[in-house]
């Protein structure tokens, strides 16, 4: 039944996609950015880009980059890979969330749910992109995370301060879907309040609104450093067994 749902409701949805690529790499130490770095053979953000290329009902692909990446991403990217979607470009902005709004406002105008994923994600599954997507279906809006196994603790002046319930700790990944009018609500409301926001989740906690959690997966790390790099080397050999 739950499968019969979605398919009915997607017939009546129209879906987006806004890949975040417009990171400045600071971290990962080298002279090219880190979501065009190679990784086994093609640049890390090919590798995502692929993954939301192959899910059907996702229409559009809105890609986020630095106005000074632009042509190379046409060149580097887009001429030399394939892609099936219509993908459009939209200026990265100083802050994530700024980079998030010029996505989405990019977006066409009868996108009803707006997915949100970090370019440098690139082994997140079709599960969890559908999951994701169906939650937000029913609940207006939906983050993949996975629950922390280790021990997290507060801190004061370098002391433990206090302890939490794991089993209510999550980390929060990316992809993030929204309705369209929930997420432009939460941008405009944080803009109006002067707030930055490190996750779009939180715009929407912020207007009042419930966001459902979806599993996510270890596998769906975040390149950010040469040991991710490391990381997604085993990773990407392990799925290709």
């Amino acid at each position: 039944m739950i499968v019969l749902f979605s398919i009915k409701i997607d017939e009546k949805m129209k879906i987006g996609a806004v890949i975040v690529a417009a990171g400045k790499g600071e971290r990962f130490g080298e002279n090219i950015k880190k979501q065009f770095y190679p990784l086994k053979g093609k640049p890390i953000i090919v590798w995502t880009l692929n993954t939301f290329d192959e899910i059907e009902r996702i229409g559009e692909l809105i890609i986020v980059v630095e106005k000074e990446d632009k042509e190379f991403f046409l060149n580097e990217i887009l001429s030399k890979y394939q892609f099936s979607k219509n993908i459009r470009l939209a200026e990265g902005g100083n802050m994530r969330q700024d980079s998030v709004f010029n996505g989405v406002t990019l977006t066409s105008g009868d996108v009803n749910i707006i997915v949100i994923h970090d370019g440098v994600r690139p082994f997140v599954s079709h599960e969890i992109i559908n999951n994701v997507i169906d939650e937000s279906i029913r609940e207006g809006a939906a983050i993949a995370a996975i629950k922390e196994n280790d021990t997290t603790v507060s801190s004061r002046g370098g002391y433990i301060e206090g302890f939490f319930n794991r089993n209510s700790i999550y980390r929060v990944q990316t992809p993030q879907a929204f309705k369209r009018e929930l997420i432009i609500k939460g941008l405009n409301k944080a803009y109006k309040d002067g707030f930055y926001g490190t996750d779009d989740s939180s715009l929407i906690t912020r207007i009042g609104k419930k966001v459902k959690i979806v599993e996510g997966s270890s596998k769906n790390i975040k390149i950010t450093s040469r040991d991710d790099l490391y990381i997604a080397e085993r990773i990407l050999e392990n799925l290709r067994k």
